[in-house]
């Protein structure tokens, strides 16, 4: 009775790990008696692994890169280059995400220079600040959208441009931000009373939104003409998708 007694705490894991898993009936009969104590313990452990390989699984959002994404997500937000382009690519960031400040310095200026600059392709910004790990992302998109208030869509990217910048030399703050925005031309009078007012919360808040909606996992996030990039990739991932929307 003991050496049974012994088994019920692992009977009972095994049991909430199967039932999830879908295979209680293959362990309910194997231990109608036929197990060694060794045999038994392996299967528990069999079991619990993959009870948790399984939620793990689940917890995990799919990666939908690939995926076409119908509809038009540009929004109001600011446009970089030709309006009429063939080409538009949509980056979902975060001012604070160091992934998306690699892309910026890495990959970014790089397309600017082969297909924005050409007019082949409009960029357009939206914001996906990671407030819980990223404190300041939101401070940042706020600054921001404040300065394109001002300045419209060229102010706009010269405040895009100068936060990745000062982001390369300095911890990003309010002051910075600040100074930023002076650099971009506004008035900084104006921005202090967008910025205290929490203007465009709803604004970024719809970014998050739409981000969201199509799935993307974190920053950076990304749709070429529709087609999604869900992370950082190589520079010629990006060619490749581009060149491709060009020929459509």
């Amino acid at each position: 009775m003991k050496k049974n007694s012994n088994k019920l705490l692992p009977i009972s894991i095994l049991v909430a790990s199967v039932l999830v898993s879908g295979s209680l009936a293959f362990f309910g009969y194997e231990y109608s008696g036929k197990m060694t104590d060794d045999v038994f313990n392996t299967k528990v452990e069999e079991g619990i692994k993959a009870f948790i390989a399984k939620q793990q699984a689940s917890a995990q959002p799919e990666d939908k890169t690939g995926t076409i994404v119908e509809g038009d997500y540009t929004d109001d937000d600011a446009v970089l280059g030709d309006s009429d382009a063939t080409v538009t690519m949509i980056e979902f960031s975060d001012y604070q995400c160091p992934v998306c400040q690699r892309f910026h310095e890495e990959i970014f200026k790089p397309l600017k220079a082969k297909y924005i600059d050409t007019g082949k392709m409009k960029f357009v910004y939206r914001d996906l600040p990671l407030t819980s790990i990223h404190p300041n992302a939101y401070p940042a998109a706020l600054a921001s959208e404040c300065v394109k208030d001002q300045g419209g869509d060229s102010m706009y990217y010269k405040m895009h441009e100068n936060i990745f910048a000062a982001a390369l030399t300095e911890e990003m703050t309010a002051e910075s931000l600040r100074k930023s925005a002076g650099k971009a031309g506004a008035n900084l009078s104006e921005f202090d009373s967008c910025v205290s007012s929490d203007k465009f919360k709803d604004e970024i808040a719809k970014d998050t939104q739409d981000a969201t909606a199509i799935g993307f996992r974190g920053t950076p996030g990304f749709l070429i003409n529709g087609y999604m990039m869900d992370g950082l990739y190589g520079l010629e991932a990006y060619e490749q998708v581009i060149e491709k929307a060009l020929e459509k």
